[in-house]
């Protein structure tokens, strides 16, 4: 059976340079990527222990509110085709240059289930993260 590995919240935040300034100051947050630069980040995680946040800067019309939140797993494939079957695919399966197989799922509330796998050798399939 494939083993979903972890989960990593990511939501959505106007202004990333104000969420690292508070995680790594008021609770030791170490800053573990910055896409797709450090200069004009559009999507950052943070991690302290096993813990991972990830934001990402909306896009113009989304939702306040709307999230999306990761599952890790050593087998994206083999998860598309239930997945496939229970919600609508948002985008993917596809191969991105930060070494992960990736696709969107929406669940019946709406949310966005990324289910990703990291590849030991991914080669350039796309340019980010989508939500």
């Amino acid at each position: 059976m494939t083993r979903l590995l972890s989960i990593h919240v990511r939501l959505p935040a106007a202004d990333l340079r104000r969420q690292i300034r508070f995680y790594v100051d008021a609770l030791d947050f170490a800053v573990v990527a910055l896409w797709p630069d450090a200069d004009a980040p559009q999507f950052l995680a943070l991690q302290r222990d096993e813990i991972v946040l990830e934001f990402y800067t909306p896009h113009p019309g989304h939702p306040p509110l709307c999230g999306s939140f990761v599952l890790r797993t050593d087998d994206a494939q083999a998860l598309f085709p239930s997945c496939r079957a229970c919600g609508p695919i948002r985008w993917g399966p596809e191969l991105y240059s930060y070494g992960a197989r990736e696709f969107c799922v929406e669940d019946p509330a709406g949310h966005q289930v990324i289910v990703s796998e990291t590849l030991a050798d991914a080669q350039d399939g796309g340019d980010g993260p989508a939500c």
